[in-house]
């Protein structure tokens, strides 16, 4: 691959910080309303004030704003505005979840410069639209209150969810939400570390470790600690070496990326057949459990600190199958389903469900076709993305879930064998 993505100058001089950025996008000159969007890259949000600001020029000068394309909840139903403000929550968290600004404005917050995209759609149905003239005083609005220096930005929040134009909810009320899914990973860890220091004498149980067995089991840190530096080295390979799949293949490189990606998930699922032979059928699985254990749960929580809505989307997701699967003795239903946690086919299902959703009047083999194209089209995108903007849910998908997903995969295969040799023993 090429050694650079972007070839960029530099200015002869410079006239001070960046304060704001406000980026139109008018699709005509009737408009109807103004939506506002806020999602940066890497789930990045603008400074409250401004976007308060926005919202309160706008409804200053009589323009309609949206945010998500749903305006301001005015129902006196408690039901049905509880549920219309769900509606834009969701809306927010599903957006913010991708990492990808909704914008070009989101490409200014890595700078540390406040912005939003204010996007005008054409007037439709009746009613009568905004005029040039409002949105010249929006706008004159909004470059007077930001030149302002007597009014800097001073409600100093980042990090918040808005379930309405005028309403947001703050860190301290939704950042527990994710720490409570970590909880619960740090306690089954916990729980598999006194379970794995101090085996009960009983074939059913979870380590099945005979206690009065002649030969001692013993941790063996060192195989384990090998199969998981392989599994991430595996990621790490595969983030830094994606692009060479273009060169690969004289395929287009939707087909050519599709198609190495497919390669590299049916070689992590014979991955554990590999990596097996370092952790061995001994009380290692139950250790590399705890570790993957830790691990995911150090990852959602350092996700949140950035990206609240891709923790908690990845944690409620990814965190009933993992708190399932045992060291032992696990039933071919939950390695049916762990099958189908693998980030390629969750990606997939992502999409398919989509498509369902978007284009209900097409057939099931339309809708498979459109779901397949989707992912072959996201894959390309995400590459892009990471490489020319620094997008991190690729790298977080190859670097991280996806070698936890292979080293859950050993703990869910390797554990019927251990049983059966451990029961051959205790027989003989």
């Amino acid at each position: 691959p090429p050694t650079g993505v972007l070839e960029h100058g530099s200015l002869l001089g410079r006239g001070g910080a960046i304060q704001a950025a406000l980026n139109l996008e008018l699709h005509a000159s009737r408009v109807g309303y103004i939506d506002v969007k806020l999602s940066g890259l890497n789930g990045q949000l603008p400074n409250l004030d401004l976007v308060n600001l926005v919202h309160r020029m706008c409804s200053k000068e009589g323009v309609r704003h949206t945010f998500n394309n749903k305006e301001k909840n005015m129902d006196k139903d408690p039901v049905k505005a509880w549920l219309s403000s769900l509606n834009t929550l969701t809306s927010m968290v599903l957006t913010q979840a991708t990492s990808t600004p909704d914008g070009n404005h989101g490409l200014f917050h890595r700078f540390g410069i406040e912005a939003v995209t204010l996007e005008g759609f054409e007037k439709t149905g009746r009613g009568s639209p905004a005029t040039m003239y409002q949105l010249g005083r929006v706008m004159e609005g909004l470059l007077r209150s930001l030149n302002n220096l007597l009014e800097r930005f001073h409600q100093s929040f980042f990090f918040y969810l808005l379930p309405d134009t005028d309403r947001y909810v703050s860190i301290g009320i939704y950042m527990p939400c994710v720490y409570l899914l970590a909880g619960a990973l740090f306690l089954k860890a916990f729980t598999l570390w006194l379970l794995l220091k101090y085996t009960p004498q009983s074939d059913t149980t979870l380590l099945c470790v005979p206690a009065d067995s002649s030969k001692e089991q013993k941790l063996n840190i060192v195989y384990v600690g090998v199969a998981m530096f392989l599994a991430h080295m595996s990621g790490v390979v595969l983030l830094s070496g994606g692009p060479w799949f273009t060169y690969l293949t004289s395929l287009p490189t939707e087909e050519s990326l599709f198609l190495g990606f497919l390669v590299v998930s049916v070689l992590s699922m014979a991955g554990p057949f590999i990596l097996n032979f370092f952790i061995g059928r001994e009380r290692n699985l139950v250790l590399l459990n705890i570790l993957v254990l830790l691990e995911f749960a150090t990852l959602l929580v350092a996700v949140s600190l950035t990206n609240f809505s891709l923790a908690l989307i990845a944690g409620v997701l990814y965190l009933p199958p993992v708190l399932w699967i045992r060291s032992s003795n696990n039933r071919w239903w939950k390695k049916l389903v762990w099958l189908l946690y693998h980030p390629l086919v969750v990606l997939g299902g992502v999409l398919l469900v989509s498509s369902v959703l978007k284009f209900p009047e097409f057939t099931a083999m339309e809708v498979l076709n459109r779901a397949l194209s989707a992912t072959k089209h996201a894959l390309v995108l995400a590459c892009v993305d990471h490489l020319v903007y620094g997008n991190v849910v690729f790298a977080i998908g190859l670097v991280f879930m996806l070698p936890i997903w292979m080293l859950m995969w050993i703990v869910c295969l390797s554990s019927d064998t251990e049983v059966t040799e451990h029961k051959k023993e205790k027989t003989d």
